[in-house]
């Protein structure tokens, strides 16, 4: 007779065929990799403060040193068009409105 011990340590005697271990613990080892397999670790990442304020500076410095460069002479003919009332007209305000759309992405 073998005795065999519950996990709350209470002594249960039952019969055991000889070489049952073997299955049992083959059972309670596929039992535990599948339960491994459910439950896969996650991954985290913490950043300080101080880390989210350096990634924030760098989108930003990524993001100017990707803009466009600025042609300051068609900046200061617009200025002087504005001044001088070029665009106060329905025809322009139309073209205006029509490109302001497509960089929107709208038709």
């Amino acid at each position: 007779m073998i005795h065999k011990i519950n996990p709350q340590g209470i002594d249960q005697s039952r019969r055991v065929k000889p070489g049952a271990h073997a299955s049992i613990d083959s059972a309670k080892n596929s039992i535990e990799a599948a339960q491994k397999k459910e439950t896969p670790a996650k991954d985290k990442l913490m950043l300080s403060k101080e880390g989210l304020s350096a990634a924030e500076v760098a989108r930003y410095t990524h993001i100017v040193k990707n803009m466009p460069d600025v042609d300051l002479k068609k900046v200061e003919e617009a200025r002087a068009k504005i001044d001088q009332g070029e665009y106060l007209n329905p025809e322009v305000a139309d073209r205006t409105a029509e490109k302001l759309l497509e960089e929107l992405g709208e038709p």
